[in-house]
């Protein structure tokens, strides 16, 4: 049975954070696999993001994903959903495993506003440029939101794609590790509820 997707993440049962964690935790474990294995997903967003009933997370849709066939990790074409494509995705340049990166930060950001931070009722051209031209957008502490979440989000949407974390990085951000406890914390709980 099927919980839902990232999508509907910020309403369930009014504890934001504690789910923000327990999803990007395993986000980044399924995106470290990937990339390990020579995959980048290329259309990493909120519906592709599955839960089901025992909150595993699935990371779907590798429908248009990558195996990268050189060992610089490098591809070159433009599939996927504009709206959470990284920059040098648009431009049309070479991209890597960071692309996927910029995707998670703004998932995350949406998940964390309750929407897109991008003009979507402009169209097409101003989403481009927002990407683009414009700042990333970024979490910020004082509007209310955690402040590793925003330190691993803000991380993720950095412009140059070089100085993103890698999935292995963002398994290792503070923000992250707490996630892990989480689920831990978690899973004991529904498993002491199961055998009573």
């Amino acid at each position: 049975a099927q919980l839902g997707s990232a999508s509907d993440a910020e309403s369930i049962d009014g504890r934001w954070v504690d789910v923000c964690l327990h999803i990007v935790r395993q986000v980044a474990e399924a995106l470290e696999h990937a990339h390990r294995r020579g995959v980048i997903h290329r259309d990493v967003k909120p519906s592709n993001i599955l839960l089901d009933w025992k909150w595993r997370v699935k990371l779907s849709d590798f429908g248009v994903s990558r195996a990268v066939d050189n060992t610089l990790g490098v591809a070159q074409t433009y599939v996927g959903t504009l709206a959470f494509m990284a920059p040098e995705r648009i431009v049309g340049g070479d991209y890597s495993y960071a692309s996927d990166l910029w995707s998670v930060g703004l998932c995350f950001a949406t998940c964390a506003l309750g929407k897109i931070p991008l003009p979507q009722a402009d169209g097409y051209w101003a989403v481009v440029r927002a990407i683009c031209d414009g700042d990333p957008p970024q979490l910020d502490p004082k509007d209310g939101h955690d402040a590793q979440l925003c330190d691993a989000t803000n991380a993720c949407l950095r412009r140059d794609a070089s100085s993103r974390p890698t999935a292995q990085q963002l398994l290792d951000h503070p923000f992250v590790r707490r996630g892990q406890s989480i689920y831990a914390a978690a899973a004991t709980e529904r498993d002491r509820r199961a055998a009573q």
